[in-house]
């Protein structure tokens, strides 16, 4: 997707934005969508003259702002654009100190039970990703081959 049109895309959804975390104002965050050709701003205070060297999605200071950045080539449609957005959008909210763990929080602990660190977890998504992207299997037998997974 163009930058053009990812930003009008987001820029419409920011008219009625989700409430997705408590005092977390997505419609408040500053964006910076682009593409290989231009970067479109979306409420941020101080644009840039001249584009920054922008190579991902992330969050990062544009401007002397914190922005989230988010490239249109990610994303074919609404339905892609603007989930990769609010993500983008809660890293920078985190990065401002709008988010911070409650007393007695041991990150490393919490890691220790994210699912991504399971072997059989790991094992799954592997197959999940081979079954979608494999465009010679047919979508029932596909359906099937994820409902019988043993995990």
């Amino acid at each position: 997707m163009e930058a053009k049109r990812a930003a009008r895309l987001l820029a419409a959804h920011l008219e009625q934005p989700l409430e997705v975390w408590s005092e977390f104002d997505v419609g408040r965050i500053p964006f910076a969508v682009y593409d290989e050709r231009e970067v479109r701003y979306l409420n941020h205070p101080s644009p840039p003259d001249e584009p920054p060297e922008l190579y991902a999605a992330t969050g990062m200071e544009i401007g002397g702002v914190l922005t989230a950045v988010v490239p249109a080539a990610y994303a074919k449609d609404e339905a892609e654009l603007v989930p990769l957005a609010y993500h983008e959008a809660f890293h920078v909210y985190q990065a401002a100190g709008g988010f911070e763990p409650g007393p007695g929080f041991d990150f490393f602990a919490a890691l220790a039970y994210y699912p991504e660190l399971d072997a059989d977890y790991l094992a799954f998504g592997m197959l999940e990703d081979r079954l979608y992207d494999d465009a010679t299997i047919p979508l029932d037998e596909k359906a099937a081959a994820l409902a019988n997974a043993a995990y």
